[in-house]
């Protein structure tokens, strides 16, 4: 898995969109803000990525890991992201209406206030996360 570094992550963002960023590791890098829609994030590893705000609408993140990532406000509408590791990533007030969370690892994650309108959540694993409305699962 490549390592890449905040100034090769810039470059690849000012690349024509969808971006293919499979099995890549961009673990503790900056995305805040950052334009991903339809891009295809697969297997890639984002953990404690800043992601917030960032438009990952109709993205593919299957088998992603994003364990404490930071998607504060993200927009994540029909994004893909059966069986990711979400454990403690923090989705406060995130957009996520359609989204697919199949299989997906949610211990420890926080989604309150976040919009989760026709989520598919079956077979998730749940463990101390917090829901939209403040309860725990």
């Amino acid at each position: 898995m490549t390592q890449l570094s905040q100034i090769q992550v810039a470059d690849l963002l000012n690349r024509a969109h969808p971006l293919w960023l499979v099995d890549l590791d961009l673990s503790g890098v900056s995305l805040r803000n950052a334009d991903l829609k339809n891009s295809d994030l697969s297997g890639t590893k984002l953990i404690g990525t800043d992601l917030s705000g960032a438009e990952l609408v109709g993205a593919r993140m299957e088998g992603a890991d994003l364990s404490k990532a930071i998607l504060i406000g993200a927009k994540l509408m029909y994004t893909k992201l059966q069986t990711a590791n979400l454990e403690g990533a923090n989705f406060n007030g995130a957009l996520m209406t359609g989204a697919i969370l199949v299989g997906a690892n949610l211990r420890n994650a926080n989604f309150r206030d976040a919009t989760l309108l026709d989520v598919n959540m079956e077979g998730a694993i749940y463990g101390n996360t917090i829901m939209p409305n403040g309860s725990i699962r």
